[in-house]
């Protein structure tokens, strides 16, 4: 049995399985942060798999005017929480777009991105990119490559994809200045979730309302802000986004609704 990619866990009883790409899936619920994870663990090698061009191609090819949006909200809420701009680092930065929306606005961008087809094409339109993954970029031998310390980290729709999201996590915070923000965003995989993937597996695909095998760690709001507060970040507050809205609704921690479908953290670090 796989241990937990966040807190480093064992699992307690399996919250779905079903049909996969790779067989069937199976997820279980942490028995420490209460996250929900693949086990057994799909390999470096077939997570790496999914995010061939097309996956690029897919993400990046549509109307982009809603990524453009949500990109210009995280820097118009971090330049005022911070009272100004600084070194942003983008983990996962996918083919460089916020990385170039945050130099035209007067950062210093640099991004961590595992995949070289899009790691070369950002680096194309001027961004700063190490290829390698979020674990191996921010605590590895390649974290000096970075020059932290860093103003912002931001993590956009990565945290789910890591094996192991809590030792990313962990060094993402090292390389934050005191003072300095981490941004987070990424699916809410509250109950309501599971049960409609669990009506969907009898009828078509249940793995692809999970997004497996790509996803390999769920997370409720409660899950991800245990770790930040073990992490010793301050000051967490939690946005609700559910899709397709022109702007994030905001709640509470304690009053993050269950039809939200994101949940984005945003933390502060001394």
């Amino acid at each position: 049995m796989s241990d937990c990619p966040l807190c480093s866990s064992p699992g307690n009883g399996v919250v779905w399985s079903g049909r996969g790409r790779q067989g069937v899936d199976t997820l279980r619920r942490c028995s420490g942060c209460g996250a929900a994870f693949t086990d057994p663990m799909p390999s470096s090698a077939v997570i790496r798999a999914h995010y061939a061009d097309d996956y690029f191609r897919d993400c990046y090819g549509g109307d982009r005017r809603v990524a453009v949006q949500r990109d210009g909200r995280l820097l118009d809420t971090a330049e005022r929480r911070l009272g100004g701009r600084g070194r942003i680092l983008d983990v996962g930065c996918g083919v460089g777009d916020l990385c170039e929306a945050a130099e035209k606005r007067g950062w210093e961008a640099v991004g961590i991105e595992p995949a070289e087809s899009a790691a070369r094409r950002a680096r194309e339109r001027g961004a700063t990119v190490v290829c390698a993954d979020a674990v191996e970029g921010l605590t590895g031998d390649r974290a000096g490559e970075l020059r932290g310390p860093f103003d912002l980290i931001v993590f956009r729709d990565v945290i789910a994809h890591l094996p192991r999201a809590g030792a990313a996590l962990s060094g993402a915070c090292a390389l934050l200045r005191p003072g300095g923000w981490l941004a987070v965003r990424t699916p809410n995989r509250h109950a309501g979730v599971f049960r409609v993937a669990r009506l969907a597996e009898r009828i078509f695909d249940g793995a692809g309302v999970l997004h497996l095998p790509a996803q390999v760690l769920h997370l409720e709001p409660r899950s991800l802000v245990a770790i930040l507060d073990r992490l010793g970040l301050e000051e967490v507050r939690v946005t609700g986004e559910a899709e397709n809205r022109d702007g994030p609704a905001r709640y509470s921690r304690r009053r993050l609704l269950d039809v939200l479908w994101r949940l984005q953290v945003l933390s502060l670090i001394h």
